[in-house]
């Protein structure tokens, strides 16, 4: 079975390989949720934006070059 794959910062990124992939996409699904709107459970705006820019954290650590691999 091929190993599943997210498209992070122009890359494909194993989430086989790298679990801060996964973690990194259900971070920003969460999110994006809770800024539109869309969980049961509504947060603020200001909770929203941090926690997208938590996720963007993730990105960029998940996908620094010469990252260790996990």
């Amino acid at each position: 079975m091929k190993n599943p794959t997210v498209r992070i910062d122009g890359r494909n990124v194993s989430t086989h390989r790298e679990p801060a992939a996964t973690a990194t996409v259900t971070a920003i699904a969460t999110a994006t949720a809770i800024a539109t709107g869309t969980t049961a459970t509504t947060a603020t705006a200001a909770t929203a934006t941090e926690a997208i820019a938590t996720a963007a954290v993730a990105v960029v650590a998940a996908t620094a070059p010469g990252r260790p691999r996990t």
